[in-house]
């Protein structure tokens, strides 16, 4: 009969030779905010890093063109300053002009 003992340090032994698990992979999104329409006047860098279930939102002022570099993660721009009303959502990190109150970057 094979003891309690016995049987935990199987159990122990089978845990330890397992592989662990990976972890989820974090994703970086960053957004350039600048001042002009020809993104020439950088105003702000916003950065957000996250594993998919993550956001932050910023408010912003003085600004007239952005560029996304999501990295696989979501940037989305607001018509109000807390991330609520009007959505535009980025769609590549060429320059873009638009006017936002707000943005929102979700990894």
């Amino acid at each position: 009969m094979v003891s309690i003992k016995n049987l935990a340090l199987l159990a122990l032994s089978t845990l330890a030779a397992a592989s662990p698990m990976e972890p989820r992979s974090e994703k970086e999104g960053t957004v350039k905010v600048f001042g002009g329409t020809t993104c020439g006047d950088l105003a702000n860098t916003y950065s957000w890093m996250g594993s998919g279930t993550t956001s932050q939102c910023w408010k912003v002022t003085d600004i007239g063109s952005y560029q996304a570099v999501d990295n696989g993660c979501k940037t989305s721009f607001w018509g109000n300053g807390d991330c609520t009303g009007q959505k535009w959502t980025a769609k590549n990190s060429d320059c873009n002009s638009l006017e936002f109150a707000s943005l929102s970057i979700k990894c």
